[in-house]
């Protein structure tokens, strides 16, 4: 397993956008700060609206996050803790509600255009692709894009192994449902969709090359599923993509992160 990690005290700042977080990985964040009045920890369990303290002197609190808010309300003797719960929970007022911590980063890879939206409150990714076209020979297609077998979880891959079954045993009049520029001697295109996922498909079974068009794809995840959500997520680009995601998502606050 690897780890990603940041060092609160390296680079915490009291303003609220800055205040970096560690996701254990049951649906809770951990917070700490070393304030004027000392250190504090915080557990905060957004999902079902519960948080834990730890006070300077040792002693421990807990309870729902709407009580810690109307607590705040009273911290006026020390402005500093405000701001840092506030800014912890991500919540000046009750509307809020965790929402506003989306952050959409973009970047390229093999000169390929991709963007992701994480909320460093909740945990939740999304992974925005581009509509792609893979060119290959049937036997070379794992090889040269191996990210093939985990899109839709597997499901394109079955996709594509039916296909060039039925190919080699149907005629050559099929029907035509989408014709696109391809590179190809044959024109016939196939269109089919998986959860979500508009696939055009054209097989020349003679010389055995295979033409995918793929639509733009959104896929939703967790820091803490992303690897079993989105299966191509290890191998795109040769591991680059991972490393890039893992990143953006260390630069975001995540700490101590398993995946």
């Amino acid at each position: 397993m690897e780890t990603i990690s940041v060092s609160l005290r390296d680079i915490y700042n009291m303003e609220a956008l800055q205040i970096p977080v560690n996701y254990k990985g049951d649906g809770t964040w951990f917070f700490s700060a070393e304030l004027s009045s000392g250190y504090y920890e915080l557990e905060v369990t957004p999902h079902l609206f519960l948080y834990k303290i730890l006070l300077p002197n040792g002693k421990k609190i807990n309870g729902t996050i709407p009580t810690l808010l109307t607590k705040i309300e009273s911290f006026h003797q020390d402005p500093e803790l405000k701001d840092w719960l506030e800014g912890a929970l991500s919540w000046k007022d009750r509307k809020t509600n965790y929402q506003d911590w989306n952050k959409t980063d973009k970047f390229e890879l093999g000169g390929k255009s991709y963007s992701m939206t994480s909320n460093v409150r909740t945990g939740d990714i999304e992974l925005n692709f581009g509509a792609e076209i893979y060119v290959s020979q049937r036997q070379n297609l794992g090889t040269a894009y191996p990210e093939i077998y985990g899109i839709k979880r597997g499901e394109l891959s079955e996709l594509i192994t039916a296909v060039v079954a039925d190919a080699k045993g149907e005629d050559e009049d099929g029907s035509v449902d989408t014709i696109i520029n391809l590179p190809v001697s044959s024109n016939k295109v196939e269109h089919y969709e998986i959860s979500g996922l508009e696939v055009w498909i054209a097989y020349e079974p003679d010389g055995e090359l295979l033409v995918l068009h793929l639509s733009s794809r959104v896929e939703l995840t967790h820091i803490s599923t992303i690897e079993h959500d989105v299966a191509e997520f290890r191998s795109l680009h040769d591991g680059r993509y991972r490393e890039e995601v893992l990143g953006i998502l260390a630069d975001a606050g995540f700490m101590d992160v398993k995946i």
